[in-house]
C-alpha cells in the first residue's frame, strides 16, 4: 500500500484534498451552532476520515454540492450555501 500523499502547501499552510463528504451535523460551540462534515480525504484510508468545519472544506464546493444532492435532508441542507457565501465575505 503506497503512503498517503503529502498535503498541498498553500500560503505556507497544509491543505488536504476532499475525496467525498460522508456526513454532516451541527455542533454547539459556545452560543453558536456550527456546521461540520465527516470527510474522506483523497489518498488516505478510512481510518484517517475526520470531522472538519465548513470553513475547512470551503475549497471543495463540488464535494459539498454532491453530498447535498445525494443526502438532500442532511444537516445544513437549507443553509450551507448561505454559510459558504458568508465565509467568502469575511
Amino acid at each position: 500500500v503506497p503512503p498517503p500523499p503529502p498535503p498541498a502547501l498553500i500560503d505556507e499552510e497544509e491543505h488536504y484534498e476532499v475525496e467525498r463528504i460522508l456526513k454532516s451535523e451541527y455542533k454547539k460551540v459556545g452560543q453558536k451552532r456550527l456546521l461540520q462534515f465527516f470527510i474522506k480525504w483523497q489518498g488516505y484510508s478510512n481510518e484517517h476520515n475526520s470531522w472538519s468545519w465548513l470553513e475547512d472544506v470551503a475549497g471543495a464546493p463540488e464535494a459539498l454540492a454532491d453530498f447535498y444532492k445525494q443526502f438532500p435532508r442532511a444537516a445544513g441542507h437549507k443553509d450551507w450555501k448561505q454559510q459558504l457565501a458568508a465565509l467568502d465575505e469575511a
